[in-house]
């Protein structure tokens, strides 16, 4: 059998040499730490440091510990074994570790047979033994009578077992925990053997199904008890074994998480209530345990109600007789209220006032009118913490809340109650230093909610729709006096801007500020009107990039008010391209501290997704697209510019007669008044005959002695009619638009002279414009269609012509019988 066993060693000393220099030593101080856990060892290593101090060999393949073991490890206090796949430890396996006080066996496959009885001869100084989960069932009594110096045991709570002398014999123990526990019955005999043991810790996270109310008399000296996590009783039913801690002082017991397995609700009587106070408790948590009701007056029968000091009632259904909320006003010395999460309640509120005139609140879904009801709460008088987040309270309005003895309360919690409106506002919480009012609705404000907490250092309002709420707040009435604010969270509440003035007040006491989760694109303060700010979050927002002034702001605040400022911008919606080269050079160069590495997430100039810092070492190609770009930009604009100047020229050349009869159209309309134009216009003149100098003899002499004289016709004749002073294109115009009809006398000089053609020009735009035949030319000379002006020939078939013979030029003797008179006249009168 040795020689089996010779060669079983040999071959695992083959296997383990290259492992072991897998171990990783590290000292601190006159600690050796050696770290050989998770390493793959079937045996304990032989070139561990002998030095070492704490050794661990958790999850490892050991399977058996051999005798001699550590027999070189004589400075080893500390030792884990844990999760190590141990079913064997030989007698003298731990033989050596003479200095050894802390072991840790948990998580093995140890049972009775794998522990012999002077396995711990050699370690007379061990204050500190895990044997927990392994697969003990029966206790190791034996093992444990030797232990006489054991402080601390973890081991497993074995069902229908009894605590022998093994445990007798642990006088210094002081820490008992049970784990696994499947103990599910307690006695009033169950702990005997614990009578003169100065037990101060013990743990029962168990099954229990019984309990008799002595059973805990034996512990003299408890401080701590957990009697947690026992899903198949009810608490109401656990609370009797504080009978055998009767009158005894306690510093906190746990009675959370019982009852989970079954889908039934718990009901604290008065009487079982007042068990807590049988005992001086200081805390007591009875959190996550269906109660639905505490009865009323239970506050009342405690005997030591002023030993407690912290109530926790977290995670229950509350919701059966609140007055109980009324009595904890002689809890004198509570510090410490914790009733958040309560299960959601739709309920009414009315108040009520009991026999001694205190009022109660019961809630309602009634909406209130601006005068808001007021309610009365008298708080122990020594509260400092209450959290009643997630209470509970839904479909209705913060109402006015007015606090009694609260001068000690510097933390309160309201998160998550989601009240439809923040129309209340707060009394009594002159010295509160905390609130948490995230996950209301404040779109609807009392900008005075606040307001009478002057010693307020820390504000929590996330998820509470203040964009909407102080869009109005012009003068930051929300914030104002509150001159000791330090620590501000306003995430999620949908801002894009703030008002000037909404932290004016917090300019010299601001230490901290989240605006994290809002819609940010630009950034948000004037860091230069604060003087202690040294956190800004602004953490998933719409941030491009930073603009040069503000990244000169954030510079010269921390050069000049000497403050280690960071700043945190991961999750913004960053661009790393043209615009943002100085924001991106200064996320690397700059001295204020930023998250992440300052390596954010960012749209490169490529529309690909990279990283600041990729985009800061390859600034130099960003900067010759961006200038490739620019000179790109610039050449189309000039292109399109060029392109737009010569349409604009060639249009407005062709249309150049156009434009300039608009325009002088225009200038008169302003010059001076114009009536309606229309049908029944009164004309000044029959009409505007516009000939050259050349031909003024016979304009004069014939054809005005017979349409003025002989026919009482008004004729416009620009040497005599036109006003002087005025510009001759003003008086061409004038005359136009002032006679009915124009008539043009043509001949070879007229079309040389550039007024006549201005003349016909602009006649021919009246023509146009009024869409009526207004033009009568009169032919002098023998002139074709195709010697005529462009312009007169594409109206000519809408114009009446009449050709002057020789005899009409002539005519001195005021003849005019010839039918050219005759038609002359008809056309100018028609």
């Amino acid at each position: 059998m040795k020689v089996l066993r010779i060669v079983y060693l040999a071959s695992l000393f083959l296997v383990n040499k290259s492992l072991s220099s897998k171990c990783t030593t590290f000292r601190t101080g006159n600690d050796v730490f050696t770290d050989c856990q998770g390493r793959g060892f079937r045996y304990v290593p032989r070139n561990i440091p002998n030095d070492t101090t704490c050794l661990d060999l958790s999850d490892n393949e050991l399977s058996v510990i051999f005798n001699f073991a550590f027999s070189r490890l004589k400075n080893v206090s500390s030792l884990k074994l844990s999760s190590a796949q141990i079913s064997v430890i030989d007698s003298k396996a731990f033989s050596g570790l003479v200095k050894l006080t802390s072991l840790d066996l948990c998580y093995n496959t140890l049972d009775i047979h794998s522990l012999p009885e002077n396995v711990f001869d050699s370690s007379s100084f061990l204050r500190i033994l895990d044997l927990s989960k392994n697969n003990f069932r029966y206790y190791p009594e034996k093992v444990l009578e030797k232990l006489t110096n054991l402080e601390r045991l973890s081991i497993n709570g074995i069902n229908d077992q009894t605590f022998g002398n093994g445990f007798r014999s642990l006088r210094k123990l002081t820490y008992l925990n049970f784990e696994p526990c499947m103990i599910t019955r307690i006695d009033n005999n169950t702990f005997d053997v614990f009578k003169n043991i100065q037990l101060k810790e013990l743990v029962l996270n168990c099954k229990i199904r019984y309990v008799e109310p002595g059973a805990l008399i034996p512990f003299q000296s408890i401080e701590s008890l957990d009697i947690s996590k026992n899903f198949n009783v009810r608490v109401s039913y656990l609370l009797q074994l504080l009978n055998g801690l009767m009158n005894r002082n306690v510093t906190s017991i746990n009675f959370s998480n019982n009852f989970r397995h079954v889908a039934a609700a718990d009901v604290l009587l008065a009487s079982q209530f007042a068990m807590i106070g049988a005992v001086c408790l200081k805390e007591v948590d009875l959190s996550h345990n269906n109660i639905v009701s505490i009865q009323s007056g239970g506050i009342n029968l405690m005997k030591h109600k002023h030993c407690l000091e912290k109530l926790i009632l977290k995670e229950n259904s509350i919701w059966g007789d609140r007055s109980i909320v009324i009595e904890m006003v002689k809890l004198v010395n509570l510090r410490f209220l914790d009733i958040s999460n309560q299960a959601t309640l739709h309920v009414k509120t009315k108040v009520n006032k009991n026999k001694t005139g205190l009022r109660r609140l019961v809630m309602t879904d009634t909406k209130y009118s601006s005068d808001r009801l007021t309610i009365a709460f008298q708080l122990p008088r020594n509260l400092q913490y209450v959290d009643a987040s997630y209470f509970g309270v839904r479909s209705t309005g913060l109402i006015n809340l007015n606090f009694t003895n609260a001068g000690k309360l510097d933390f309160f919690n309201l998160a998550g109650n989601k009240f439809k409106d923040c129309l209340g506002h707060f009394h009594g919480l002159s010295h509160l230093q905390t609130l948490d009012i995230s996950e209301s609705n404040c779109s609807e404000l009392d900008l005075k909610m606040i307001s009478f907490m002057p010693y307020l250092k820390t504000l929590i309002s996330r998820r509470t729709h203040l964009n909407v709420g102080l869009q109005n707040d012009v003068n930051g009435e929300f914030l104002k006096q509150l001159f000791g604010l330090r620590h501000i969270d306003f995430s999620d509440n949908g801002f894009v801007r703030f008002n000037q003035n909404m932290f004016v007040s917090q300019y010299r006491s601001l230490i901290s500020l989240d605006l994290s989760k809002n819609k940010f694109s630009k950034f948000p303060i004037q860091i230069s009107k604060f003087s202690t700010l040294m956190k800004l979050s602004l953490m998933q927002n719409q941030i491009t990039f930073l603009q040069k002034s503000d990244m000169n702001n954030l510079e010269n605040y921390q050069r000049d008010k000497n403050i280690e400022f960071e700043l945190l911008l991961n999750d913004n919606h960053f661009v790393c391209n043209c615009d943002s080269i100085d924001f991106l050079r200064w996320l690397q160069e700059t001295k204020v501290t930023l998250d992440k590495n300052r390596n954010y997430s960012c749209v490169y100039i490529d529309n690909s997704q990279k990283t600041t810092v990729y985009a800061y070492k390859h600034l130099e190609f960003i900067e010759s697209k961006c200038l490739s770009k620019i000179w790109l930009t610039i050449t189309i604009i000039l292109v399109v510019g060029f392109l737009f100047i010569f349409t604009a020229s060639v249009i407005a050349y062709k249309y150049r007669i156009t434009l300039h009869f608009w325009y002088l159209h225009i200038r008169r309309k302003y010059r001076h008044y114009t009536a309606l134009e229309g049908d029944s216009k009164e004309y000044k003149y029959n009409a505007f005959v516009a000939y050259c100098n050349e031909n003024e003899e016979w304009v004069c002499g014939s054809l005005v002695n017979y349409l003025e004289k002989t026919n009482g016709l008004a004729l416009c004749l620009h040497h005599r009619d036109f006003a002087a002073g005025k510009f001759i294109m003003d008086n061409i115009i004038d005359a136009i638009f002032e006679s009915k009809k124009v008539v043009l006398v043509i001949s070879e000089e007229f079309l040389k002279s550039s007024w006549c053609e201005f003349e016909l020009d602009m006649a021919r735009m009246k023509m146009f414009q009024d869409n009526r035949d207004m033009l009568v030319v009169v032919l002098l000379d023998k002139i074709s269609p195709s010697q005529m002006p462009i312009s007169l020939q594409r109206i000519w078939k809408k114009v009446t012509c009449l050709e002057v013979d020789e005899t009409i030029c002539t005519n001195q003797n005021g003849n005019f019988e010839h039918l050219f008179w005759k038609r002359l006249y008809e056309a100018v009168v028609m």
